[in-house]
């Protein structure tokens, strides 16, 4: 029977009592998405003062002046602060003076932000000077860029990406461009960074300030033809019907990146599910390619791109799309349509996969979603091969 004389003896009280670092850290690292708990550890003793410190400052999100204007002050005071933040966001909504978005993004704290690894520019739009691509060239830990509805010229948005020499993530969703052209004078590449991944939008989108909405065509180009993509292993790819003539262009992406391509997602937002995007892709240069994600798995145009898979290694297909409907639902399990789906996912070009994913996203609660898809894609269940994940807004149901 364990004794619990040594407890009750102990010389020392409760409070000299303490953990090993290491569980102290991973005790704290459980709360880091709850910044009030982080706020109480922080004052439980020195050893978790520092470590609630540092999950807590992990995120930064600023939004308007006064939150700039506060953050300034805390880390003039206590420069350390900043080495701790890992992800800063800024957002700026357009119909709001922001000027104190760059005076922030020009400030003289940055180099201050040793660790930072993310860097999301959000609902931006303002002329930049060549000093704010050389204040941000300061930030040589970044590895991941988002730009979302932001508009910019395609000189300033590049100069941006060129700002940051160990940048290897790309994410630039709904940008404006205000520009009409590439205009190289007034490029500021003061480093050369190579991406490995890449994700953009050319789904429209139009707001009080005129202009197209959608990656600029020559942007990705002049990525290209500069050396940029030349390690790229993933490429995410969402196209809307009216972008239809960047389809082509697109390919040419896909065919020119080759056997390093590992990864590819391309989702169409369209309302008409005819709209012949996957058909006009040409997959079969892409030797390496592991996941192949699309959107839809009724599209016509689905078992035409998994006949050009040539690569051994391909080990996922998987769809993102939406059910809100028993209707909808009823036509994914049609009889008429199952079976050349599942002949597709089961062709000898496909015997190295291992899993077919149906990633369903759904405004209403539908019961029995995976059920049914297990029973009408039998074959596929049976060999194991399917898995079917629900999500009802940000919960995961199934």
């Amino acid at each position: 029977m364990l004794s619990t004389d040594n407890l009750t003896s102990s010389s020392e009280s409760p409070a000299q009592l303490s953990l090993p670092p290491e569980l102290d850290d991973l005790v704290i690292s459980m709360l880091f998405d709850e910044p009030e708990t982080l706020k109480a550890c922080a004052l439980v003793s020195k050893e978790w003062l520092w470590t609630s410190r540092t999950y807590l400052f992990r995120d930064i999100t600023i939004s308007y002046s006064r939150q700039c204007e506060r953050f300034i002050a805390l880390a003039t005071c206590s420069p350390v602060v900043c080495s701790w933040v890992r992800r800063l966001q800024v957002s700026a909504p357009w119909d709001l003076v922001a000027d104190w978005v760059e005076i922030f993004l020009t400030s003289s704290l940055l180099p201050n932000f040793t660790h930072l690894e993310t860097l999301d520019l959000a609902d931006m739009s303002f002329d930049w000077h060549t000093v704010s691509f050389q204040m941000l060239a300061q930030l040589t830990s970044i590895t991941r860029l988002t730009f979302l509805r932001c508009g910019f010229t395609k000189s300033e948005l590049l100069s941006i990406v060129c700002a940051f020499p160990t940048l290897t993530d790309l994410t630039v969703v709904k940008f404006t461009d205000l520009s009409d052209r590439m205009d190289e004078t007034g490029l500021q590449l003061i480093h050369a960074p190579s991406l490995s991944r890449l994700h953009f939008s050319g789904e429209m989108y139009y707001d009080d300030i005129s202009g197209f909405s959608g990656i600029p065509e020559s942007f990705v180009q002049y990525l290209w033809d500069k050396g940029h993509l030349e390690s790229l292993r993933r490429l995410e790819v969402d196209v809307a019907e009216q972008d239809s003539d960047l389809v082509d262009k697109i390919g040419r992406l896909i065919r020119d990146v080759g056997p390093l391509l590992e990864e590819l997602r391309m989702v169409t937002f369209h309302h008409n599910e005819m709209f012949p995007f996957l058909d006009r892709i040409d997959i079969s240069h892409n030797t390496y390619l592991r996941k192949i994600t699309l959107r839809w798995p009724l599209d016509p145009s689905v078992p035409v791109v998994l006949s050009r898979v040539v690569s051994p290694h391909l080990h996922t297909v998987q769809f993102d799309f939406v059910l809100d409907s028993f209707y909808e639902l009823s036509r994914l399990i049609a009889p008429e349509v199952v079976p050349a789906l599942e002949h597709a996912l089961l062709a000898t070009n496909l015997l190295g996969l291992t899993e077919v994913h149906f990633n369903i996203t759904s405004a209403n609660d539908l019961e029995g979603v995976g059920e049914a898809c297990f029973a009408a894609f039998s074959e596929l269940h049976q060999r194991r091969l399917l898995r079917v994940t629900t999500v009802l807004g940000s919960l995961t149901t199934g």
